[in-house]
């Protein structure tokens, strides 16, 4: 009957493994060896890395969002979301275009988050994150007139320019078709008061800080406002997402509390 190894027998073999093992990797070429070394650090990464917060708006829409002079994006709501981003340890990207386009962005999928005026086809549509300001919208005219119209039931009679697919343009667009003016859909408020400016349209319609920067950038006479609506501002995402953006009401509400939202509000909407 043959005997088993001895222990000094088992340990020498046990070496003679490990010393195989080890010689062969550090035979293993160079580049196999950093291909393995990517991959760990490839496994490594921590799962809650996500992508930047794609927001979404208009290029011609200022205080609220626009670009500036070396195409860089600037207003309100793009400080308020590199805000609320910073407060939720979030990166953001912004991506500004033609009003008209905005919503198709958003609804395809390809952006996150856009602002827009409240009303109850968009509540539907859309879901709603925070509201952060009060829309005032109004009909401009030019100074000189007899007479002027008292509210959006009196433009009847009138041709004006409001920026397509705005919330002033669905307001006109709902007037019962006897009191409904001629619309006269533009890209942008600064279109509006042009066309307003030439004569082209008897009004020029929508928010009251667009058509104010409008009138400052084109050296307008003074134009008399006719108050027409006002609508809750939201910041709002795809339908069905509202819960990955849960964080946004509360980062909103801390920079109330430090005064932050107060700084840009006066900064951008006084």
């Amino acid at each position: 009957m043959c005997a088993g190894p001895t222990a000094r027998e088992r340990f020498l073999r046990h070496l003679a493994v490990c010393s195989w093992f080890c010689l062969g990797f550090f035979a293993l070429p160079p580049g196999l060896l950093a291909d393995t070394a990517s991959a760990r650090s490839h496994d490594a990464t921590p799962a809650a890395v996500r992508s930047p917060i794609v927001f979404c708006g208009a290029s011609d829409s200022p205080p609220y969002e626009y670009l500036d002079a070396q195409g860089q994006p600037k207003g309100f709501n793009v400080e308020l979301m590199r805000a609320l981003a910073k407060e939720a340890g979030r990166d953001v990207e912004f991506r500004l275009g033609p009003w008209n386009e905005v919503l198709g962005h958003l609804q395809a999928g390809e952006v996150d988050i856009v602002a827009i005026a409240y009303t109850e086809e968009r509540a539907q549509r859309y879901d709603l994150l925070a509201d952060t300001w009060m829309l005032q919208g109004v009909a401009a005219f030019l100074p000189g007139r007899r007479s002027y119209p008292r509210d959006a039931f009196s433009l009847g009679n009138e041709v004006v320019a409001t920026v397509e697919r705005s919330r002033m343009h669905d307001l006109l667009l709902a007037l019962p078709e006897n009191l409904r003016p001629r619309i006269r859909p533009v890209a942008s408020p600064t279109d509006t008061v042009r066309l307003l400016l030439r004569g082209e349209v008897t009004a020029a319609a929508g928010n009251v800080l667009h058509l104010r920067r409008a009138k400052v950038d084109l050296a307008a006479a003074d134009l008399v406002e006719i108050p027409i609506t006002a609508s809750p501002y939201y910041l709002a995402t795809k339908k069905g997402q509202g819960g990955e953006f849960a964080w946004i009401p509360v980062a909103l509400a801390k920079l109330k509390e430090r005064g932050e939202f107060a700084g840009l509000v006066e900064r951008y909407l006084a």
